[in-house]
């Protein structure tokens, strides 16, 4: 290599490095895929924009239905949960697991951004049409919390704040009592373990509030936080959340 090659190597180096700065690449943040535009592009590619335009979910909760004969989930045919509608973003699957587990468990808190804007486009969908609405994120669990040194949900609400100009009310909402970790219990176990587990101030009173939280799975402590809210004469108790299992 002479010296003119060398010195346009270096050129090129640089060049891609101060491109990569000022333009960094950024990724659909469900699928993954390289979206075109990075710095005017939203977090989903146009496929994926049309996936949470077109997902069906339960009429009573935010769990997404493959059948397209079904209306209703296996859950809420046994019992409709204690809060007026919920919606999630997308399905629980891929590169947005991968993101919302990076975001909850790995100290990635930058994912918030993309997660904040799925929130912000299901919320236009489904409660732009609310009026005012107030807030709040699912308290989680306080030694969880203590350990991570954030609560992921409390993030998103944020995020969701941010975006929309709705209220926050960060204090809503209290776990009182420490709970284990769900996935690996049954729908008994969570109700048991979830009793009087989370408490709502006087504050709910005649609210219509909207619950965020990162994951819809059982429904168990987005009903535990609405019978909380409920109990202190909420108006009404809607949840969303970035995503949701499928049934």
């Amino acid at each position: 290599m002479n010296a003119n090659d060398d010195k346009a190597l270096r050129l090129s180096v640089w060049r891609n490095a101060a491109a990569a700065l000022l333009f960094p690449r950024r990724y659909c943040f469900n699928c993954g895929c390289l979206l075109p535009a990075p710095l005017s592009e939203p977090a989903l590619c146009p496929d994926c924009r049309a996936r949470l335009a077109d997902a069906r979910s339960c009429l009573h909760c935010a769990t997404f239905l493959e059948d397209e004969q079904a209306s209703v989930c296996n859950e809420c045919l046994h019992e409709r949960p204690p809060f007026a509608a919920a919606f999630a973003a997308l399905p629980y699957a891929g590169r947005l697991r991968d993101n919302l587990l990076d975001l909850k468990y790995r100290d990635k808190t930058g994912r918030r951004h993309g997660a904040g804007e799925l929130l912000y486009l299901a919320y236009l969908r489904h409660y732009a049409d609310k009026g005012a609405l107030l807030l709040t994120a699912v308290p989680g669990s306080p030694s969880r919390t203590a350990r991570r040194g954030y609560d992921h949900a409390q993030l998103l609400a944020r995020e969701l704040a941010m975006r929309s100009g709705l209220p926050l009310d960060a204090g809503l909402l209290e776990r009182v009592k420490d709970t284990p970790p769900l996935a690996a219990l049954s729908r008994s176990e969570r109700a048991f373990v979830l009793k009087g587990a989370i408490r709502a101030n006087e504050g709910a009173a005649g609210q219509s509030v909207l619950l965020i939280d990162d994951i819809y799975t059982s429904g168990a402590t987005t009903s535990a936080c609405a019978q909380a809210l409920l109990k202190q004469q909420a108006a009404a108790v809607y949840v969303l959340t970035v995503s949701a299992g499928v049934n």
